[in-house]
């Protein structure tokens, strides 16, 4: 046995976190009526708040299609070198304490709210890329993994032509990689 679930009950899953993650993206639709748009101070946010927050996201988007593998675990240490600047050595370290701020349910709508604040264009540009990548790495981009990645580039106001171009990027380098 394989020790995956039954193609039924990924499905209740897959919808179950498909769901959620709408749920997650409707109740930040207007900031200003959200009982959220005062989660984080806003001079309260540093550096590697910032760089966990994003860290969170990239887990997410990892567990988004119910079925993580090693090949997208494995390319999150280079995006977060190249798309944070994270030392090597480091990047372990915060993907774990990403990995626990998952686990104890650390709000979807916090992390975005924390890039959106206090992050650059540029910086959200590059979340959205290495988004991308990581959803783009096994091969298969599942419905849930396209849906989650336009919901934070939508709340962190970046333009749907952003969001195509970063995708367009992905998928180049994920062809020469190939090559």
């Amino acid at each position: 046995m394989s020790g995956n679930p039954p193609p039924g009950n990924r499905r209740k899953e897959a919808e179950a976190l498909l769901g959620a993650l709408r749920a997650a993206a409707e109740s930040l639709a207007d900031e200003s009526d959200s009982p959220l748009g005062h989660l984080v101070p806003p001079d309260s946010v540093d550096e590697i708040e910032i760089h966990r927050a994003a860290t969170v996201l990239f887990v997410l988007i990892i567990r988004a299609d119910r079925r993580p593998r090693h090949d997208e675990h494995a390319i999150l240490e280079g995006i977060l070198t190249r798309v944070l600047g994270i030392p090597p050595d480091h990047c372990a370290m915060l993907i774990r304490a990403a990995e626990e701020d998952v686990a104890r349910g650390r709000p979807f709508a916090e992390c975005l709210q924390v890039l959106d604040r206090h992050s650059a264009v540029d910086l959200k540009l590059k979340i959205i890329h290495g988004l991308w990548r990581v959803a783009l790495s096994d091969s298969d981009l599942a419905e849930e993994e396209e849906y989650f990645v336009r919901k934070i580039a939508e709340h962190l106001h970046l333009s749907a032509g952003d969001l195509v171009e970063a995708k367009i990027r992905a998928l180049d380098e994920k062809l020469a990689e190939r090559d």
